[in-house]
């Protein structure tokens, strides 16, 4: 998933507490963290709990190494029942209501659903499978990410992980760029206790490709997904890019909770 969201606006006043800003590398993308907490060393550890938190959730599904429980259910034995972890029954579960939401525009299994069955705390493949996360890990991460910081002490966490952003006790807004133009924004979105995601094919052509059929998503413009869960709106922006523009703009209207934004590009590169 590429995302075109390029800046943030705090709207909600300072409170007199201490905040800490911190910047780092997580799941092969920029993680900007910010946490405010009644005293630094309570926002000091809600903003190492929150890229903790992160960190295991990539190591959970990356695909990289082999090594992820992801990985391990992809390379298992054809037909053997594999026991998951809470966390992962989890994501696999939400993954396949997402393929269900976007009639297969995003797809865990890569066009393979008939391979996988799952079984609550249990799994196997049917026949060779290939799992990825990608389109839906980076939003897990950020669930998480919210879920730590909090729970740690954290009175409002700002995420922004590759430019989804995800919050918790904060109003913002952000600058929703052009699907072509990365530095012109268009227009604003408010973001009050959850996440914003953007997948579009304008800055990285080619990088999406489609799970029901063959070749990447031709870079018609891009979807921008606003919804509580920051897991809900990575994989429906990229499930709804998949299916096109007329397709995600119909089926936006049947999703509860969320709030879509379709741009389409004409043949001039400009929007309509």
């Amino acid at each position: 998933m590429l995302s075109t969201l390029i800046a943030l606006h705090l709207l909600t006043p300072l409170h007199a507490e201490e905040a800490v800003e911190r910047q780092l590398l997580a799941m092969g993308t920029v993680l900007a963290v910010r946490v405010e907490a009644p005293d630094r060393a309570t926002a000091l550890a809600a903003s190492e709990a929150a890229v903790r938190a992160i960190g295991r959730v990539e190591a959970r599904l990356t695909s990289r190494g082999g090594t992820s429980e992801l990985a391990r259910l992809s390379a298992g034995p054809v037909g053997a029942w594999r026991p998951l972890s809470p966390e992962l029954a989890a994501d696999l579960a939400l993954a396949e209501r997402c393929r269900a939401w976007t009639r297969g525009g995003f797809d865990l299994t890569l066009g393979a659903p008939e391979a996988l069955e799952l079984d609550g705390a249990r799994a196997r493949a049917l026949s060779p499978i290939a799992l990825d996360a990608g389109g839906i890990g980076k939003g897990i991460g950020l669930d998480a990410g919210l879920a730590a910081a909090t729970e740690a002490g954290a009175t409002v966490v700002t995420l922004d992980l590759g430019g989804q952003i995800a919050t918790a006790g904060a109003t913002i807004e952000v600058d929703l760029a052009h699907p072509a133009q990365r530095g012109l924004a268009v227009t604003t979105i408010t973001l009050e206790d959850g996440s914003v995601a953007t997948s579009g094919q304008g800055v990285q052509p080619g990088h999406i490709v489609d799970p029901r059929g063959p070749g990447a998503v031709p870079p018609w413009g891009s979807v921008t997904v606003v919804a509580p869960s920051a897991a809900q709106a990575d994989c429906l922006a990229t499930g709804l890019f998949v299916l096109g523009p007329q397709r995600a703009a119909d089926l936006a209207t049947a999703i509860p909770g969320v709030e879509v934004v379709v741009q389409r590009l004409v043949p001039d590169g400009d929007l309509p």
